[in-house]
């Protein structure tokens, strides 16, 4: 990585920006190579309001079964960060009486209190497309998340190698520099059993009660 100084009554403050910039670029690069890790390291399972908790839910009920867990055993749920958002506006776009026009994070967080899942909401999973002239973008029809057992992802630091700002003649002729820092991480997993779920939405805000909920028909036109 190579950058120029600027003038020398103020150089030390551009390089000390310069470097924090690079280093937040490579640890959002690490937080990214780890998300990878526990997707590959995770089984599939195919499978938005009161439907994703259910799946929840249900998802976690099974996990509890299979492996004869105890059912105050915390469970982790890693979900695209926008499904908050999604949750709430399918809440929102719910029948009157409800009294869900303002339902957020702390809400929907406890919802699940009960069922000991706690989410975790990513910003690197599912990520919106770019927006073009017309039509703001819809929520997606589909996502990927990611559920097991508190533990079973361990993060393996293996140091930092930082040689920090590099100058040689050459770069004090042109007035730059360089510098050179790199992490060593893996993430091993350690525990019996992680699923990543795909989990179909339709944020409409339509009920149980107002649709068939047995495959044979589908919920209401309207989408947002």
């Amino acid at each position: 990585m190579t950058g120029r100084f600027q003038p020398i009554h103020h150089g030390h403050l551009h390089v000390h920006q310069y470097d924090v910039v690079v280093l937040l670029l490579h640890l959002l690069y690490r937080n990214r190579t780890v998300a990878r890790e526990v997707h590959l390291q995770s089984q599939r399972a195919e499978e938005l309001g009161r439907d994703f908790l259910v799946q929840i839910k249900r998802a976690a009920a099974a996990y509890r079964s299979r492996h004869r867990i105890a059912p105050e055993t915390q469970l982790r749920a890693i979900i695209p960060a926008w499904v908050i958002d999604a949750m709430s506006a399918d809440l929102t776009l719910a029948a009157p009486g409800d009294n869900t026009l303002s339902v957020g994070t702390s809400e929907i967080n406890g919802y699940l209190a009960s069922s000991n899942v706690s989410l975790v909401a990513s910003l690197d999973q599912n990520v919106f497309g770019a927006q073009s002239a017309g039509a703001l973008n819809d929520f997606a029809d589909s996502f990927t998340w990611y559920l097991f057992a508190e533990g079973s992802f361990i993060f393996l630091d293996g140091g930092t190698l930082d040689l920090g700002i590099i100058r040689d003649s050459g770069l004090v002729g042109t007035n730059d520099y360089k510098m050179f820092v790199e992490t060593f991480e893996g993430v091993a997993f350690v525990g019996t059993e992680a699923l990543k779920i795909t989990s179909t939405i339709s944020v409409n805000g339509v009920a149980a009660a107002l649709r068939d909920t047995t495959g044979g028909a589908t919920a209401a036109a309207i989408e947002y």
